[in-house]
């Protein structure tokens, strides 16, 4: 399947960071304000909440203080918008501009929410531990009876009329409470009782007839649940329905989500079902929600594209998701060989973009992709790596040119041999890392020394010969023979889970290692000891050396951006003008752009400046590398640390000698301007 995202007003911003989507995300709930339709929230995979205010034209993130957080569950009141999060629950009174957690009494992850249509203030919350009650707006929860407490209610729904009753779809069949939830009661019998119901919806004005979204297609009721027959003619066989909605103007006119399959149609209360996908045939469908007041007007949370509408009640839907950047990126990897060519790697797979993030296009939609590389000696092959092994394209990743490698193992990290050509590793679980000599035509472990018990996070081939590291689940470990054998490498490192590994250019003994909780630790003597940088306690997600200053390193982390150090990580700085607290995945360089993958909110990218306010070898400060700065530096060439004449400013690689490869780093910025 092709994707088309649209980035409007891309751009860099010289110490800021700007937005370049892609657009589109999993969409797992969705809310239309019935006082003001155009309203609209829908929850998302990882990136919390996004508000549109005209219709689903645009979006903004609407997630300050709820960075990462997947959405489950929506509730939108005259006052109040409430979510259900694997947090708990989460109010806001502002229209989702600020949130705080209102989950006292609350235990488990919540899936699904309603509120009383009369009491809006009584609000039950289903969880992996059974439905909660809240009669004072979330301010307090209590288990609302015990039969539901070892189910995970995945679906709420509540007799409009007689809002004491209230129906529970959970992953071991359909209950019901006729007294506000304080007693609850199986319904249907035999195999029925046994199915998962992701849905549930009540007649509006006769809530004696209920249909429930099952594993096995659509049920009904007309007579409170007592009774159910199947409501499937015309349904997809595969007969997974994961979302259901009834017109509020017409209620024999339903609409069904799909797993694949798009949206169907009924207009005689579910006794025949036609399809309604002209545009997503191929969607999965989470979530529905027709506009109140406008009976031909209905949204789609969707897989992978995040919003779609129709506004001729179904017959068609288009994409309605600018500036809904709700991806979780793992992966950025610009060709630097080039201008504004980009790959990403998301939870709802493969991006590329020609114009630096103003357009994308997508494919592997039904993939988790976690990897990218691209050959350096043709740059036509790029290597995804993925919770299902291994793809290549011979196209420079353009739709329709991914090959299946067959590696089914998940893939963490995909890394190129700078030093031999066809050659790549790749890092799985397992203690597992496999080796291809021949551009992933044939893969073999790689694997000697390394603990089963370990996954791996993290590789990196420094240019160095048969030289390379590896981040795991159990610390740092070296390989000098090409990956025959691994050793460990982690002495000194007190947060042994690497989560990701950067070396200095030039100086392969200088390595970096972000950890899950420990910060960045540093090694400048090829991993044989390790020493803490002056970031610390936090989880560090990708680490990244700038390419012509080496003394500068990044650092994207869990939940507080990205921090920067000029000082080879002596000390650190947050760098998050217009990124705040998300978290980081990956971070990468081209040309004076750094681009970070966040989770739940897309790319950003910014233009770099160096501390000084001039060029990174601006010796002189006056805006200008030039000869200058050579005589400057011509003056230090030759000194070695603890040497007189020796100024740490002028040794670029941080090999504590003023040599030839600080040389060489000069001469890429001579000529540049500030």
């Amino acid at each position: 399947m092709l994707v088309v995202v649209a980035a409007e007003g891309a751009g860099a911003g010289q110490n800021v960071w700007t937005g370049i989507g892609p657009y589109g995300g999993r969409a797992y709930a969705l809310a239309v304000d019935s006082q003001s339709p155009a309203t609209i929230y829908v929850g998302t995979e990882g990136g919390g909440v996004y508000k549109s205010a005209d219709g689903g034209a645009t979006w903004r993130a609407a997630n300050a203080g709820l960075a990462g957080l997947t959405v489950n569950a929506l509730v939108s009141g005259a006052s109040s918008v409430y979510i259900g999060t694997g947090k708990g629950v989460y109010r806001s009174v502002d229209g989702g501009a600020t949130w705080r957690v209102t989950s006292v009494g609350l235990v488990g992850e919540v899936y699904s929410m309603v509120a009383d249509p009369k009491t809006p203030s009584t609000l039950y919350a289903g969880t992996d531990r059974g439905v909660y009650k809240s009669v004072d707006g979330g301010g307090a929860w209590t288990l609302s009876g015990t039969e539901l407490s070892s189910r995970a209610m995945l679906a709420l729904a509540i007799d409009p009329l007689t809002p004491s009753t209230v129906y529970a779809g959970t992953n071991f069949g359909v209950f019901k409470s006729t007294d506000g939830g304080a007693t609850w009661r199986v319904l249907g019998s035999g195999t029925f009782r046994e199915r998962v119901v992701f849905g549930v919806v009540v007649a509006p004005r006769t809530p004696s007839t209920v249909y429930v979204a099952m594993d096995i297609g659509v049920y009904k009721s007309t007579d409170g649940g007592s009774s159910w027959g199947s409501a499937n003619s015309g349904l997809p066989r595969n007969g997974v329905i994961f979302s259901l909605a009834i017109s509020p103007q017409n209620t024999s006119t339903l609409y069904a989500g799909t797993n694949g399959s798009g949206v169907y149609k009924s207009t005689d209360g579910g006794s025949t079902w036609t399809a309604a996908n002209t545009g997503q045939a191929d969607a999965v469908v989470f979530a529905l929600a027709p506009d109140p007041q406008s009976p031909a007007t209905i949204y789609a949370g969707e897989s992978s594209r995040g919003v779609l509408k129709s506004g001729d009640s179904g017959a068609s839907w288009a994409v309605s998701n600018a500036g809904l950047s709700a991806m979780v990126v793992f992966e950025v990897v610009p060709d630097t060989t080039q201008a504004g060519v980009l790959y990403a790697g998301t939870n709802v797979g493969f991006f590329k973009s020609k114009d630096a993030g103003k357009t994308w296009t997508g494919g592997l939609t039904e993939l988790v992709i976690y990897a990218i590389v691209i050959d350096p000696n043709n740059t036509r092959l790029v290597y995804i790596g993925g919770d299902r092994g291994i793809f290549r394209s011979d196209n420079a990743g353009e739709f329709g040119t991914f090959l299946a490698q067959q590696v089914n193992l998940p893939v963490y990290d995909l890394t190129a041999d700078p030093q031999t050509e066809r050659t790549f590793y790749a890092a799985s679980d397992g203690g597992v890392i496999l080796k291809t000599l021949t551009s992933g035509d044939i893969w073999v472990s790689s694997s000697s020394g390394l603990p089963s018990s370990a996954n791996i996070h993290a590789v990196v081939v420094p240019r160095t010969e048969a030289l390379a590291y590896a981040g795991t689940t159990a610390g740092v470990f070296k390989t000098t023979n090409a990956g025959s054998s691994w050793s460990p490498s982690s002495s000194g490192l007190a947060s042994p889970d690497v989560l990701s590994l950067a070396v200095a250019p030039r100086t392969p003994s200088t390595v970096y290692a972000g950890t899950s909780g420990g910060g960045v630790f540093k090694s400048v003597n090829g991993g044989a000891a390790w020493g803490a940088t002056g970031l610390k306690d936090v989880g560090v997600r990708g680490v990244l050396v700038a390419p012509r200053t080496p003394s500068t390193v990044y650092a994207g982390t869990s939940g507080g951006g990205v921090f920067k150090s000029v000082n080879g990580g002596a000390a650190w700085g947050a760098q998050n003008a217009g990124l705040a607290d998300l978290t980081v995945n990956a971070l990468a360089f081209e040309g004076g752009a750094l681009y970070a993958g966040t989770s739940g909110n897309g790319i950003f990218v910014m233009t770099v400046t160096s501390p000084a306010g001039g060029t990174s070898t601006d010796f002189d400060g006056d805006g200008t590398v030039t000869f200058d700065d050579f005589f400057l530096f011509a003056g230090a060439f030759g000194t070695k640390k603890g040497a007189g004449g020796y100024e740490a400013r002028f040794d670029l690689d941080q090999n504590s000698e003023v040599d030839f490869g600080d040389f060489f780093l000069f001469a890429e910025q001579f000529g540049e301007k500030k």
